[in-house]
């Protein structure tokens, strides 16, 4: 009895082992999702949503408390028909909320460009919208086509446009995202990299976001960044949202973080910073001790012991957010974080120079009340509006298959028969 005992545990383990070294669960749906093998060993997986006005008010102290501390915020698009640019409805909101909660977050924008001359406006247009905001993820150019219903349509699918000139629009973006200091990543789904996009040429220069609605991905290029599913449910989010998976190299983690509500502050004004350290890569070295604050130019920028900065003058100041970490054995280590914080002078109206009195107004001049305004002339019901590109409701896969695919329901079935039958024989044991 002893030896079948001996016998059935190690089966268990064994099973145990393989299931959990080939499938990740994911905690945010009912689904178990599996990494591409690239990923098994020297990396940190992060869970990541992304989120526009489609998701509604978001109470994001909630999303973070349910584990959720990386956030792509959509900044803008622009539109289906027309083409105008558009800031998101909520994405002052988002940012603004997603930081408060702790959040770090990076911002996204929907092109539906032609030219290479519309994205640079793009990504012009994104960097005015950033200006001043505490950014720390990338900036990400979201590369795709318009959904109606379960086929492709609008601006951008209808253009018909070249594999090369896609490519030089995206490119367009991301570079002037790059020159203007921003870490930019491209966003496209497996069809958009295979058939669309000379994908080689902008993965050997910037990382790659890829969507795939699978349980494990099948895309075969450089990526950095997966977009597993849609349908995600969060704390703090009313219906669904999208998750996503990052990947850092073990190396590239940070051991401390700083936020920052945002990087431009008026002299006179304060702006609380806080320091979060990662306890887990951290607990692996050694113990932490406190978080120490140093500014480079305290002239510029002070910064007390508990992270609160006051702007004194004009200019840039780097805030530093440092932790040391005593090992067991060795020398101490220390991690740091940094800040850029832009300080601008007040703005006052010059009481030295008033008005001139001497200058009245014309009364002799009145206006023409025989020129009324028309009240025949109706707006036009037939100018289209310039509708956002963005459907979270509908995902069309390429592919073929949607959320499940066969291999996903039998490596779960198996995953639950391998649990029921851990059950049983605990029971047969006693």
């Amino acid at each position: 009895m002893k030896s079948l005992k001996k016998a059935v545990s190690l089966m268990l383990c064994a099973l145990i082992v393989i299931f959990s070294t080939i499938a990740g669960s994911a905690a945010y749906t009912n689904v178990t999702y599996m990494s591409d093998a690239r990923f098994a060993s020297g990396y940190e997986i992060i869970n990541a949503i992304d989120v526009s006005t489609h998701n509604g008010v978001i109470d994001w102290a909630k999303v973070y408390a349910d584990g959720i501390h990386e956030a792509i915020i959509r900044v803008g698009y622009r539109g289906n028909t027309q083409g105008g640019l558009y800031l998101d409805d909520k994405f002052e909101a988002n940012v603004n909320g997603a930081l408060a909660a702790g959040l770090k977050i990076g911002v996204y924008f929907y092109t539906q460009a032609i030219t290479t001359a519309e994205a640079e406006e793009e990504a012009k247009f994104v960097i005015d919208a950033i200006k001043g905001k505490n950014i720390s993820l990338p900036i990400i150019y979201d590369c795709e086509y318009a959904e109606s219903g379960s086929r492709y349509s609008g601006r951008l699918y209808d253009a018909g446009l070249s594999n090369l000139t896609q490519t030089l629009i995206c490119l367009s973006f991301l570079n002037t995202i790059k020159t203007a200091g921003y870490q930019p990543m491209l966003y496209a789904n497996k069809y958009m990299l295979n058939d669309k996009l000379y994908a080689g040429s902008i993965d050997s220069i910037y990382p790659i976001w890829l969507a795939e609605y699978k349980t494990t991905p099948t895309y075969t290029g450089k990526y950095e960044m997966w977009q597993y599913t849609s349908t995600g449910k969060v704390n703090g989010i009313n219906g669904n949202v999208d998750m996503n998976f990052r990947y850092v190299k073990s190396e590239e983690v940070k051991k401390i973080e700083i936020s920052a509500l945002k990087t431009e502050i008026t002299v006179g004004e304060t702006l609380q910073a806080s320091a979060t350290t990662n306890a887990a890569a951290i607990s692996a070295i050694g113990t932490a001790g406190a978080v120490e604050w140093t500014t480079s130019a305290p002239g510029v920028a002070w910064i007390d012991t508990t992270g609160l900065i006051t702007a004194l003058s004009a200019g840039t100041a780097e805030i530093t957010a440092s932790v040391k970490v005593t090992p067991a054995q060795g020398a101490a280590q220390t991690f740091t974080d940094k800040l850029v914080i832009t300080v601008k002078a007040a703005q006052s109206t010059d009481p030295t120079t008033p008005t001139d009195p001497t200058t009245p107004t014309d009364p002799t001049t009145p206006t023409d009340p025989t020129t009324p305004t028309d009240p025949t002339t109706p707006t036009d019901p037939t100018t289209p509006t310039d509708p956002d590109p963005e459907n979270p409701y509908m995902e069309i896969d390429p592919d073929g298959g949607f959320l499940m695919t066969a291999f996903s329901v039998i490596t779960n079935i198996i995953i639950w028969c391998i649990n029921v039958f851990g059950k049983l024989m605990s029971i047969i044991m006693k």
